[in-house]
């Protein structure tokens, strides 16, 4: 089976072709009729286990074997098999042995055998074009006459690149340049890896690390027992397709795992409490990407809160705890105000995560992307995605984190409509309890004190009373005022203001019940009979109705839970509020 996979629809001739280049050892065939084009500027990996045929492959294509058939062919005319034919043509190999000399210098090791007559004459010459040349490939090795000997890993696989592209090579061949290699030192060397190749130069990359490959390639070639099994552009195809491709498996055998995980996801949320769901569902979704590092923020009014994070250290998690919509908010705020998946994927020259930039370096993060979690009436959260190398992600992981994110909204939504529904189960409780109250056996006063406070507890208000007013000017007089405390004597300054504008409305003629502090809201009503004309909303005096219609009002700032300390099941935003009681407009709250 062959997938070939060619979306970038190159039409220039082909900078290098292997036609049915076949290599044999003795019985067994290393190579059989290989077929392989490399366009100009591309970057194309090489991918195969032990023993598949790549390095027998490398060394045909850099002359250092003649194949027992096919042909070589650089810029459409075929090479010949003597030494040096590749690298006249234009062909540089950087072997994973690096060939460096450990007792030479640095500069010595660039120009070993290309030294030429006017460097050999001028030492100072000599390392000033050392410098020149690892300046301009922006190697960070400074001290050309420092010894090989002395350099770390990293340090000498960049030597090694830098000494291969001396020459302006068209195509730079690299044999496992990471392998032995560290984490920060591969960093380095896939940095340069990818400046080369922004600046046009034709890559042939031999590697074993998938991830690698996807990271920087335009194209992997697979290669099993000598044969190309797959020509695949890394944007459409995953990384376990690839690991299957390598290893003879079923390519469709990721994708059976991933249906398989979102099953098991379904099956746990169906039994799962509201509360533990959003939980399930981000480590279900680490464990899809592979990746360690997620956060998923949840929209609270004009912040986005932290609901769960995922091998995020300490210090950047309590960081990234509360955010605001919006650009502030860095690349997750940002997500929340557009509604569009936002893309990080270099934040070492991004500015989007400045404020968080030491903790982001102290977690080596290197790139994000931030997912809008969509509901039905528009985004409930973002679900971010933190990765320690850079790149965007692949197109399938976006679509996964997407199909994530729609578990997330529904797991949202069912936790507000179940919250939605306790708070009504509760104001019929409330009501159930004023009622029993007032027909029970205490005096008016003592009755009305009990069933305002049984109005408060629903409410979670810290403060309601029944206040009124003798005459239009006449001072606010109180018939009844409860709070966390208990029966008070007169109403606080805030309360006094909210039922102002109510009574100023009813010419002091009616009582006006209202609620302060309830989950950061107020309420105020008139208590005026069926007839009667009582305070509206907006400055209006109207006819009142049987049961008074409250308006709520959420203030632009955080406020915190009433002193009772129960906390509210769900937030829920002004618009929905007020849509609740679609006489009022929000704008015609009292403030």
């Amino acid at each position: 089976m062959v997938i070939s996979a060619q979306p970038w629809n190159d039409v220039r001739p082909a900078l290098l072709e292997a036609v049915a280049v076949s290599v044999r050892f003795g019985s067994v065939e290393a190579l059989a009729t290989i077929d392989l084009e490399i366009r100009p500027g591309q970057l194309v990996a090489l991918a195969g286990e032990n023993g598949a045929g790549k390095s027998t492959l490398v060394r045909c294509i850099s002359g250092d074997m003649v194949p027992d058939g096919g042909e070589i062919l650089v810029g459409g005319r075929p090479v010949t098999s003597r030494p040096g034919a590749m690298a006249r043509r234009g062909v540089a190999v950087v072997w994973q042995d690096l060939a460096l000399c450990d007792n030479l210098d640095v500069a010595s090791n660039l120009f070993l055998g290309n030294e030429g007559r006017s460097l050999l004459l001028s030492e100072t010459r000599f390392h000033a074009k050392a410098a020149a040349l690892l300046e301009e490939l922006r190697i960070p090795l400074r001290q050309t006459s420092q010894p090989v000997a002395s350099l770390s890993g990293g340090q000498r696989q960049l030597l090694a690149v830098a000494r291969a592209m001396r020459d302006r090579p068209e195509l730079l061949i690299l044999d496992e340049p990471t392998a032995a290699l560290g984490v920060a030192e591969s960093a380095q060397v896939e940095e340069l890896i990818a400046s080369l190749h922004r600046r046009g130069t034709t890559i042939l990359l031999v590697s074993h690390d998938i991830e690698q490959m996807f990271r920087l390639a335009d194209r992997i070639v697979v290669l099993r027992h000598g044969r190309v099994v797959a020509d695949t552009d890394p944007a459409s195809t995953h990384p376990d397709d690839v690991i299957a491709l390598i290893a003879g498996q079923e390519v469709d055998a990721s994708a059976r795992t991933q249906l398989s995980r979102l099953q098991g996801l379904v099956d746990r949320l169906r039994s799962a409490d509201p509360a533990s769901s959003l939980t399930l569902i981000l480590s279900a979704l680490g464990t899809a990407l592979g990746t360690e590092q997620l956060a998923l923020h949840i929209v609270d009014g004009d912040h986005l809160r932290a609901e769960g994070t995922l091998g995020l250290p300490p210090t950047l998690r309590r960081a990234l705890d509360l955010l605001p919509v919006g650009p502030e908010g860095g690349p997750i705020g940002r997500a929340a105000a557009m509604g569009e998946t936002v893309f990080e994927p270099e934040l070492r020259t991004s500015g989007a995560w400045d404020p968080w930039r030491p903790l982001v370096a102290a977690a080596r993060l290197a790139a994000s992307f931030s997912v809008p979690v969509m509901g039905t009436d528009g985004v409930l959260g973002v679900v971010t995605v933190f990765r320690q190398h850079p790149g965007g992600p692949l197109r399938d992981e976006l679509d996964l984190v997407t199909l994530y994110a729609g578990h997330a909204a529904a797991a949202l939504e069912r936790e507000q409509l179940l919250g939605q529904v306790t708070a009504r189960n509760r104001v019929l409780e409330t009501i159930r309890e004023v009622l029993e109250t007032l027909a029970g056996p205490a005096s008016t006063g003592q009755g009305l004190l009990l069933a305002l406070q049984s109005l408060r507890e629903g409410l979670w208000a810290d403060e309601v009373g029944l206040l009124c007013r003798a005459g239009a000017d006449g001072p606010i007089d109180s018939r009844a005022v409860v709070n966390d405390l208990g029966p008070q004597p007169a109403p606080s300054a805030a309360l006094a203001a909210l039922a102002e504008p109510a009574l100023a409305a009813s010419d002091g003629g009616t009582p006006v019940l209202t609620a302060a502090g309830g989950r950061g809201r107020c309420w105020s009503a008139s208590a005026a009979p069926p007839g009667r004309r009582c305070w509206r909303p907006g400055g209006a005096a109207t006819t009142s109705r049987t049961t008074p219609r409250p308006c709520w009002r959420t203030p632009p700032t955080r406020c915190a839970w009433p002193s009772s300390g129960r906390k509210p099941s769900a937030p829920t935003g002004r618009r929905r509020l007020c849509d609740a009681h679609s006489n009022y407009s929000e704008s015609s709250c009292p403030d």
